[in-house]
């Protein structure tokens, strides 16, 4: 009977794509990671160039992990990592077509998910307490893997300080509004759906 997953016999068969496209790969994100240290070093200052170089970055560490995978014939594996390799380079394509505005717009969202996880962290506040929850008996195995309470706090701080600068404070205030009126919508439809069901 042939196996189902017959790991050897799919390493042996890629072998000839692999010892090309391997080497292409990585020649790619060597290149990419080259450039992005000269970007950060010849950028001018202000956070404009984080629009574009924090989504190259990610872009450069999917393909990294799609290379990896891919060497040892994980084709299915490297899928989430080439897409999400796709989506920063949406992301990136985005960002020039306004980088004045967007550049500045992806960073906020960026600081904004931050701020949510450190929260999450802090079981002082409803966001840890709510995960906390969620986590029931399992937090207690998990506790070695969150940040200190005082360090979740005072990087929450710190982010939430540079959304309040003022090249930040607009752009943070329109995605408070946007981010409540979705959950707004998000929670009228499922209150619908299951009124109906």
């Amino acid at each position: 009977m042939t196996p189902i997953l017959d790991r050897s016999a799919a390493v042996a068969q890629t072998r000839p794509i692999r010892d090309i496209g391997g080497p292409a790969l990585r020649n790619v994100v060597d290149r990419g990671v080259r450039l992005l240290e000269r970007c950060t070093q010849t950028a001018p200052d202000g956070d404009h160039n984080l629009g574009i170089m924090m989504p190259f970055l990610h872009l450069l560490e999917m393909l990294d992990s799609a290379e990896v995978l891919l060497d040892q014939s994980c084709v299915v594996g490297s899928t989430p990592c080439l897409r999400s390799g796709f989506e920063a380079l949406c992301a990136i394509k985005w960002v020039l077509a306004d980088v004045g505005t967007r550049a500045l717009t992806y960073v906020a969202g960026d600081l904004k998910e931050r701020v949510k996880w450190f929260e999450q962290m802090d079981p002082d506040t409803a966001a840890g307490r709510r995960f906390r929850s969620a986590l029931g008996e399992s937090q207690g195995e998990l506790s070695a893997l969150f940040p200190d309470r005082q360090v979740a706090r005072s990087q929450a701080e710190r982010l939430r300080q540079t959304l309040n600068r003022e090249d930040y404070r607009a752009i943070s205030e329109e995605y408070d509004r946007l981010a409540s009126r979705r959950r707004v919508s998000f929670l009228t439809s499922m209150t619908q759906a299951f009124s109906r069901a």
